[in-house]
């Protein structure tokens, strides 16, 4: 670097927002939480039920498949039977297409100003 030749820093990014395409409204945004004491709290809804282990044998199985069939050439033939989507509640939302909205948006700074109050309440 000289005096008549100076080093220029130019940084360029991309920056978009995506408009939420799953409707959360039926779940609890509550800042306060509830006051309970130990003696209060069944412990065994912190475990997996039956359902919850089948799902997630369910769900791993497919990984592992998909990663056999990737990486070990002797099951690469079995490509066309492993699953290439996990289901899940909200396949329909998630399916459509996301609906880009621009960065300088009035949704885009009531999301931010809604996302402020809520940190501030919570801590």
């Amino acid at each position: 670097m000289r005096i008549d030749h100076q080093s220029r820093s130019l940084h360029y990014f991309h920056m978009y927002a995506v408009r939420d395409r799953i409707d959360l409204s039926r779940y609890e945004d509550s800042t306060s939480l509830p006051t309970v004491t130990l003696a209060d709290i069944d412990f065994n809804q912190f475990f997996p039920s039956t359902a919850d282990s089948a799902t997630l044998i369910n769900n791993f199985t497919t990984m592992v498949a998909r990663v056999l069939v990737k990486r070990v050439p002797f099951f690469k033939g079995f490509a066309s039977c492993v699953d290439r989507h996990i289901k899940h509640d909200f396949d329909k939302e998630m399916g459509e297409k996301s609906e880009v909205v621009s960065t300088y948006s009035s949704y885009l700074v009531s999301c931010i100003l809604k996302f402020k109050a809520y940190m501030t309440n919570k801590y």
